[in-house]
């Protein structure tokens, strides 16, 4: 069994009380045998970029048996063993990112070391279609927070929004999206200098408090649902998101789609 301190691979902890619980936790998992591997993800593993919460990656032999509790600032996502593999091959984004960047803190049996030994050298690019969907569904979200005059829910849907943009025009360019205070950088590398600019004006905003008024250069543009407003080749985008989709629809009909992933929060 590999098991390593916290600290070895945290680069930044949202408070003590983070390292606390998550050093609590990986004692409960240790002995637990549902437990198979805990993984930290996310920026907060990233050297040189900004942070403010964690997020870690359970796998799980049946999801549906860990009921932990985590803190706010900790982000929790579990897997299923068995599902896995089969979520990497069909382009599911959170999983490529924790086989590429992912650190594992608790690795029962190397099942870790086995899953990120077979795909490190083949993983294939995110599907764009989920991140598209997702951004859709933060702007309708934020047009709610507008409307009731939640300038601070607004903020952070608005941010969320333009890292689902971010994360799938990358996809479409063949490139792995890394953790979110590296997009902008990744966007302008790839030419998106439009999309880069509006994810960091939407992350100084919610910095400072200031979130964007409606009819401004800056408000958020509605989510496309095939393609982002900038993309540079829209025929193969709906050709590659066409059997993208066709892969999610046939995948619903295996065990793997209704308990694979369970994602709380997506940031």
């Amino acid at each position: 069994m590999n098991l390593l301190e916290p600290d070895h691979s945290v680069c930044r902890w949202p408070s003590a009380h983070t390292r606390d619980w998550l050093a609590s936790f990986l004692e409960r998992a240790e002995a637990d045998r549902n437990v198979v591997a805990v993984i930290v993800i996310g920026s907060a593993i990233r050297p040189d970029v900004a942070s403010d919460d964690l997020d870690v990656m359970v796998l799980c032999r049946d999801v549906a048996r860990l009921r932990e509790k985590a803190p706010i600032e900790i982000d929790l996502r579990k897997a299923d063993l068995d599902c896995v593999e089969e979520k990497i091959r069909a382009g599911h984004d959170l999983l490529i990112w924790a086989v590429r960047f992912g650190l594992p803190l608790l690795d029962k049996d190397s099942a870790w070391a086995g899953i990120t030994r077979r795909w490190t050298n083949r993983l294939p690019v995110p599907d764009p279609t989920v991140a598209l969907e997702r951004a859709e569904a933060a702007r309708r979200r934020m047009e709610k927070m507008r409307a009731i005059g939640d300038d601070e829910a607004f903020a952070e849907l608005e941010v969320s929004y333009h890292t689902h943009r971010a994360r799938a025009s990358l996809a479409m360019s063949g490139v792995q999206p890394a953790s979110r205070p590296e997009l902008s950088g990744q966007l302008r590398g790839v030419g998106k200098i439009e999309l880069a600019v509006d994810l960091e004006r939407a992350l100084s905003r919610r910095m400072h408090g200031a979130p964007a008024q409606p009819g401004s250069a800056n408000h958020p543009r509605p989510a496309r649902p095939l393609r982002p407003a900038d993309d540079d080749n829209p025929s193969q985008v709906r050709s590659s998101q066409g059997a993208a989709i066709q892969g999610r629809q046939a995948s619903r009909t295996n065990t793997c789609s209704s308990s694979g992933v369970s994602i709380r929060r997506m940031s």
